[in-house]
């Protein structure tokens, strides 16, 4: 009998114990798929960008060929804000996910113009 309440008292104490083990810590929540952000798709020509993005093209099946934009054409504004370089540009795109649509405000022929973008997900990521 003895022997009993001890094995039991040992039970009852070492109960306590096993449910002080902390949780495993939460998973952390998965990485956008590239550090770039969601891809558009330009080719910026880097000696002709002055107060815009100067397009020297965009890439064949691109988010910015789709909505219409090619050669020669220049960037102004993208999803609401001013895009006066290649930094304001590159910012923007990182805090936009594949499948986000945005506004494009862009100079083609003297002429302002305005069309929405799919952006989508950079080849090879």
């Amino acid at each position: 009998m003895r022997v009993l309440l001890t094995l039991a008292a040992l039970v009852v104490l070492a109960a306590p114990a096993a449910a002080q083990v902390p949780p495993p810590p939460p998973k952390p929540a998965p990485a956008p798929p590239s550090g770039y952000g969601a891809w558009f798709g330009s080719v910026p020509d880097m000696d002709n960008s002055v107060g815009g993005i100067f397009l020297a093209g965009v890439t064949e099946g691109s988010p910015a060929q789709k909505a219409g934009l090619r050669q020669g054409d220049t960037i102004l504004k993208m999803g609401g804000a001013e895009i006066p370089d290649l930094m304001a540009m590159t910012t923007l795109l990182r805090a936009k996910r594949p499948g986000d649509t945005i506004e494009v405000v862009f100079l083609r022929d003297h002429k302002e113009k305005q069309v929405p973008v799919i952006l989508g997900v950079r080849p090879g990521t």
